[in-house]
């Protein structure tokens, strides 16, 4: 993955995070290296997500009034799908969400 794709996905996920906290919210980001992924989440104690399935799609946004145009999750989207990184999200409305990205890791060949 080139560094600025992940980037975008640290950054666009980071920030949907503090976006749809409430102020002075607590955020848990995790970043646990397995055998073969690296499991990267944020997990947020804020409004929630309605439709966490329309949340992908291009100009989605539950909340107008938060800003913003809602391409984030749509560009994290094709990261996602143009590296082979599963994503997730889990939501309750009023409780918050958690979005995981199980980032594949390859081991770097060495010439002899």
């Amino acid at each position: 993955m080139d560094e600025t794709s992940l980037m975008r996905l640290i950054d666009n996920t980071l920030s949907n995070a503090i976006k749809y906290s409430r102020p002075g919210g607590k955020i848990i980001i995790g970043l646990e290296k397995r055998v073969s992924i690296a499991v990267f989440s944020v997990q947020d104690f804020g409004i929630g997500i309605k439709d966490t399935s329309a949340i992908w799609e291009r100009y989605s946004r539950e909340n107008a009034a938060l800003g913003g145009f809602g391409l984030g999750l749509n560009i994290i989207d094709k990261i996602c799908k143009r590296y082979g990184i599963a994503k997730s999200v889990s939501s309750k409305l009023g409780e918050g969400s958690t979005f995981c990205y199980k980032i594949p890791l390859f081991k770097q060949k060495l010439l002899d």
